[in-house]
């Protein structure tokens, strides 16, 4: 997960996630154990990413950021342990 503004609602979420999993009449959250990605469904990302380019405005290394090098770039040490490179990505 990409969480914005540097992590600093972690500590809020996870404040809150484990208040409810210790709900005795609620039995925990299963669903987060059952998460996969994509998130947000392929159905619904592709239309949304082939908007953004079809709109003339982004070029396809616009594209390849949104869809890659962003994260990549947020999170370098994941990058590197990943062994991804910028560049190396297929588009969807």
């Amino acid at each position: 997960m990409v969480f914005a503004h540097g992590g600093g609602a972690m500590p809020y979420l996870a404040i809150r996630i484990a208040r409810v999993a210790t709900l005795s009449y609620a039995g925990g959250i299963p669903s987060p154990k059952r998460w996969i990605n994509p998130y947000v469904p392929l159905m619904q990302a592709v239309p949304g990413l082939t908007g953004i380019q079809d709109n003339g405005n982004s070029t396809d290394e616009d594209m390849t950021s949104i869809k890659y090098h962003n994260a990549l770039e947020i999170f370098p040490r994941i990058s590197n342990v990943l062994e991804l490179k910028q560049g190396t990505h297929k588009a969807l």
